[in-house]
């Protein structure tokens, strides 16, 4: 990342430059839609970690959570 402005978050800033990351992570769905391409009906969840820092420049511990649910 290049050119990151001087009042952009803390991480943004961090990554400015050349960086080298080593990043493992778990990512876990479950989909109960009725239609995957035109859903009405269901729930869709998605759970993510990802960890960096045994290896490179940036040391991170990252969640996500995601759901949706249609009715």
């Amino acid at each position: 990342m290049f050119d990151v402005p001087s009042n952009s978050a803390l991480a943004l800033r961090q990554l400015e430059g050349e960086k080298n990351i080593s990043e493992l992570g778990i990512h876990l769905n479950y989909n109960d839609l009725d239609n995957n391409f035109t859903p009405t009906n269901g729930l869709l969840l998605k759970l993510s970690q990802d960890f960096a820092g045994l290896g490179g420049d940036v040391k991170y511990l990252r969640n996500e959570f995601q759901g949706e649910l249609l009715y």
